[in-house]
C-alpha cells in the first residue's frame, strides 16, 4: 500500500470515527467509503422528513389560527341573556387558544373575527332543545327532544384592505377619545 493510500485510509477512519460509524480496523477503503456514504444518506433523509414534520406542522397551525370573518347568533334560548362567552380550545398543534365570542348583534354585525379551530368548535357545537306538546287522544303532554345547532354562523368575506384601512382609522379614533 503506498503513503497516499494509507493516509487516504486513515482519514476514512477517522471521518466514520467523527460520524459514529462502527467499523472494523481492517476494512477496506472501498468498504469504509461505502458505510460513510450510506450513513450521511440517511443521516439526510432524517433530516429531510424532520423538516416535512416541521412544515406540516406550521401548515397545521397556521390553519388553525387562521382568522374567520363571522356573523354570530346564539340560538339556544337557555343563553339569550347572556352577553357572551370565552371559548377556549386545547390542541396538540395550537396549546390552548382562547377567544370571547359576544353575541349581541352590535359586535358580529359587520363581522366578528375568531381563529379557524374555534369555528370549527362554533359549528359543530350543538344543545338539546325541548318543547312540550299536548297529545288529544290521551291528554297527556309530549314532550320533544331534538338536539339543534347552537349557535347560527354566518361566514362572511375577509375585509378589503379599504375597509381594514377604515377600520384602523375608527379603532385609534376610539383609542385617543377613551
Amino acid at each position: 500500500m503506498t503513503k497516499e493510500a494509507d493516509e487516504e485510509l486513515n482519514r476514512l477512519r477517522q471521518r466514520a470515527k467523527l460520524l459514529n460509524i462502527p467499523h472494523a480496523h481492517l476494512m477496506s477503503k472501498s468498504s469504509l467509503e461505502e458505510k460513510i456514504n450510506l450513513a450521511l444518506m440517511d443521516k439526510a433523509e432524517s433530516e429531510l422528513s424532520k423538516e416535512e414534520v416541521k412544515d406540516s406542522q406550521r401548515e397545521a397551525w397556521e390553519d388553525a389560527m387562521r382568522l374567520v370573518r363571522l356573523r354570530i347568533a346564539n340560538l339556544n334560548p337557555d343563553n339569550r341573556e347572556v352577553p357572551g362567552e370565552i371559548i377556549t380550545i386545547y390542541s396538540q398543534v395550537t396549546g390552548r387558544v382562547s377567544k370571547f365570542i359576544p353575541f349581541d348583534p352590535a359586535y358580529s354585525a359587520n363581522g366578528y373575527h375568531v381563529p379557524n379551530i374555534i369555528y370549527q368548535f362554533l359549528k359543530d357545537k350543538k344543545f338539546v332543545s325541548r318543547t312540550v306538546r299536548a297529545t288529544n287522544s290521551n291528554g297527556r303532554e309530549e314532550v320533544i327532544t331534538r338536539e339543534m345547532n347552537e349557535y347560527a354562523l354566518e361566514v362572511l368575506p375577509p375585509l378589503t384592505y379599504d375597509e381594514l384601512k377604515e377600520l384602523a382609522a375608527k379603532q385609534h379614533t376610539a383609542e385617543t377619545v377613551a
